[in-house]
């Protein structure tokens, strides 16, 4: 036969409430918030760090939108002074003068001759002038026409300078002639 013991059995206050299950539950939840809290902290760094980075960004941002102002500031200047250089080289080579005027300024060539005038066009010179003495004036038509090319005599005629004040005369012969360049 079986037998019963009906008899309570005090038990202490202690254990009655702390049974393992109890316990058991007490150590989830004490772990459960513990990983919260540590998930919560770890999450928070990382909001702090993203935001720091994000901060690190915006200031490169800003650094990066100053250098395209000023790169785009330097592109407008460089563009100025692309056109200026290229207005410059226009003007050189506009300025560049005719091989064949260079006759002109040789003394040796232009003694005792004085121009008027000089007017050059795409193959012709033309020239109004004077000259101190007539027989050196053959001399001079002929090293035009050594020098730039066949010599076309418009007119020549004698002239006279008058100053009554200093009571002086000169007397010279103006020519108007046109060269055709080789």
């Amino acid at each position: 036969m079986l037998r019963f013991n009906f008899a309570e059995v005090k038990e202490p206050a202690f254990k009655k409430y702390l049974k393992p299950d109890i316990l058991f539950l007490i150590l989830v939840i004490l772990g459960v918030f513990g990983a919260e809290m540590f998930l919560e902290s770890s999450i928070k760094s990382q909001i702090e760090a993203v935001n720091l980075k994000i901060r690190k960004f915006q200031a490169e941002k800003r650094r990066l939108r100053n250098i395209q102002s000023i790169e785009r500031k330097l592109i407008t200047k460089k563009k100025e002074l692309e056109e200026k250089l290229k207005m410059v080289s226009e003007l050189d080579k506009r300025r560049q003068v005719p091989k064949s005027l260079y006759f002109f300024a040789s003394k040796e060539n232009m003694k005792g001759v004085w121009l008027n005038e000089l007017a050059l066009s795409s193959n012709e010179i033309y020239l109004d002038g004077n000259i101190w003495n007539i027989k050196k004036f053959p001399e001079f038509l002929k090293k035009i026409e050594t020098g730039i090319g066949n010599v076309y005599l418009k007119q020549i005629k004698q002239e006279i300078y008058k100053n009554e004040e200093l009571n002086f005369k000169v007397q010279f012969y103006n020519f108007k002639l046109v060269a055709e360049q080789k």
